[in-house]
């Protein structure tokens, strides 16, 4: 360690981890609460959760229920989430970027793939009702506007 701190000015750090329960009252020298709940609390404004100390950031993905859940997924429940891994987003890509490659044409195409966002939030609301807050309508807004300027710059 020694080594590395003359060499390159690290010095160790240590992270602790602690186990509370939404709404419990914070330590004084508290950082970032990270959210494992699957679902966020009902009918709680999303800018009420720091607030009420529920948590900062909301990570599902860690949750025990979500490790459960891929225990006890079913042949076709794992056929679905391989499809979204390999042909939907690594081949997808590779296509994607080995044409770039070859074609420099394809490239000024590339400002488009900034659509793919606002039209996966059109589509969450459409297809499965999630609902839109202020800041999606923005960043949508804001993405829409920088596609429309790279657009007419390239031109």
């Amino acid at each position: 360690m020694k080594a590395c701190k003359a060499a390159c000015g690290h010095r160790r750090s240590v992270v602790s981890i602690r186990i509370v329960q939404l709404g419990s009252a914070r330590a004084p020298d508290e950082g970032l609460r990270i959210g494992t709940v699957r679902r966020p609390p009902r009918g709680v404004p999303k800018d009420e959760f720091a607030k009420r100390n529920y948590y900062d950031v909301w990570l599902p993905l860690l949750s025990p229920s979500v490790v459960s859940q891929a225990a006890s997924l079913s042949p076709s429940g794992w056929a679905a989430l391989l499809y979204l891994v390999g042909p939907s987003t690594v081949v997808g890509n590779l296509v994607m970027f080995t044409l770039i490659g070859r074609y420099p044409a394809v490239s000024r195409l590339g400002v488009q793939m900034y659509l793919i966002p606002v039209m996966s939030v059109v589509g969450g609301v459409l297809i499965l009702g999630e609902s839109l807050d202020a800041f999606v309508l923005v960043g949508g807004a804001l993405m829409l506007l920088a596609v429309a300027v790279a657009m007419r710059i390239r031109h």
